[in-house]
């Protein structure tokens, strides 16, 4: 299935992306798949070939390890709006971990080896997606370092005001979590009682949750609770 519009927009907005010019993304949009996924679905499987760059249209995305005990280690949750499994198709070759869908989500997803015939035949492409990767990785070490320094309440309202419609208007809003909180938990490098404790000191704040939906009394006053963080 071929993907939306907006949904087209919205990837050549990626880090990734912005280091192709116009020209060579369209070149690019009609190799790109639209692919529904329901709550887990794998999208690949640890070891498996890295023939394909993922975008997260819609959903959540789930990206961990097994344990040897059987239990699993989530390296990452990507919300919409992110893509990954870049150092995958640009460097390892494979994927190291395993990608569940952990919600119902609308994934894109672009052949590897289209995209590296690309930079291939043209290396100031090439160059100008390496810089947006490094500045891709720049912002996730920015991120992990806020995750360390910054009280869990702050954590949640940033993450919180992430989820927002890029056009809110700033007044009240409600946003859908995923049932499973431990998943938000683990993007923010939290335990899950840590995370309800969080959403108690929010609660003074306007910000309330009932069941996975969280209601937004005043979405600038949750921008300002962020503040640098943000």
């Amino acid at each position: 299935m071929q993907p939306t519009e907006k949904e087209i927009e919205n990837l050549y907005r990626t880090p990734v992306m912005r280091g192709l010019d116009r020209a060579a993304f369209d070149n690019l949009v009609p190799h790109i798949r639209r692919r529904q996924y329901h709550r887990g679905d794998l999208l690949f499987l640890r070891g498996d070939p890295a023939d394909r760059l993922f975008f997260v249209a819609s959903g959540w995305v789930k990206v961990y390890r097994d344990n040897p005990d059987g239990d699993q280690s989530v390296l990452h949750i990507i919300l919409p709006g992110e893509t990954f499994t870049e150092p995958a198709v640009f460097g390892l070759g494979f994927y190291p971990a395993t990608a569940e869908s952990a919600v119902s989500s609308v994934v894109l997803e672009i052949p590897a080896n289209i995209l590296k015939q690309m930079l291939t035949s043209n290396p100031a492409l090439a160059l100008r997606v390496i810089g947006a990767m490094a500045m891709r990785l720049r912002s996730v070490i920015g991120d992990m370092e806020k995750r360390q320094y910054s009280p869990t309440h702050i954590r949640l309202a940033c993450f919180l005001h992430n989820l927002l419609p890029r056009d809110h208007d700033g007044g009240e809003a409600q946003i859908d979590l995923p049932f499973d909180k431990s998943l938000i938990a683990a993007r923010l490098g939290m335990r899950p009682e840590s995370l309800s404790r969080a959403f108690g000191k929010l609660r003074k704040e306007g910000i309330t949750v009932s069941g996975h939906t969280v209601h937004i009394d005043d979405c600038d006053h949750l921008a300002a609770i962020c503040g640098d963080d943000f």
